[in-house]
């Protein structure tokens, strides 16, 4: 046991009760990864949402969201993260369904070759890396020793490409918002729930607090099933 989540090793897939505390940890992966990568010299980049709002049954135009209200909203109801972190070796899920079939939401997805800032801030099309679909997930957070595109490919892996999906809209009060990112989360940070059928190969980290443990047996059966050791 520890007290915080910064004792967590960073390989660590953190795994939560509830949904809301996951999406804060996921920023709190993001800012934990970025103080380490600082530290070690590994080269990153941020992908920063652009989240945008519009006056509810107007024609105006969409601005940067400034509402405090429909920012929480789409905080909450947003499948893509306000921030994502790439870097070589950084795993993810497809939060979409590919239009053409190439990859399928929660798919895994493998990052090897780092974007340009030019590139996300033009929000264009990057590319990475999709697991093969063996009906279950075996995966760690971060993959050490990346291969070569083309030795994954000789494993089975897929090369596609990830743009920032459809416009979604959410309403709150008095506006509509929407974030545009790139249809991706990181799989460092989940609700129990969400690992069901995974099989996760570093340690696994679950909170258990007086906000936020595990609530139902099912749960409990999930967080403790998931690695191949125990010590994990």
């Amino acid at each position: 046991f520890v007290t915080n989540f910064e004792q967590v090793p960073p390989n660590s897939q953190r795994m939560y009760a509830k949904k809301r505390p996951a999406y804060d940890s996921s920023d709190a992966y993001v800012s934990s990864c970025i103080r380490r990568f600082q530290d070690d010299g590994t080269h990153f980049v941020v992908s920063k949402s652009k989240d945008l709002q519009q006056v509810a049954g107007s024609n105006a135009d969409l601005v940067p969201a400034t509402d405090h209200q429909i920012i929480r909203e789409l905080n909450s109801r947003s499948r893509e993260p306000q921030r994502l972190l790439f870097w070589r070796g950084a795993m993810f899920e497809s939060t979409v369904n590919h239009p053409k079939g190439a990859y399928s939401q929660s798919q895994v997805l493998l990052m090897v070759n780092v974007p340009s800032e030019a590139q996300l801030r033009g929000m264009t099309p990057i590319e990475l890396m999709a697991a093969p679909i063996n009906g279950t997930t075996s995966y760690s957070p971060v993959m050490e020793d990346v291969p070569t595109v083309e030795e994954l490919e000789r494993q089975g892996w897929t090369k596609v490409m990830v743009t920032v999906p459809q416009d979604r809209y959410h309403s709150r009060a008095n506006f509509i918002g929407v974030r545009r990112q790139y249809s991706l989360r990181h799989i460092g940070s989940s609700t129990i729930n969400k690992q069901m059928g995974n099989t996760i190969t570093t340690p696994c980290a679950i909170e258990i607090s007086d906000q936020c443990s595990p609530f139902e047996k099912a749960q409990v059966v999930v967080m403790l099933s998931r690695g191949k050791h125990v010590r994990d």
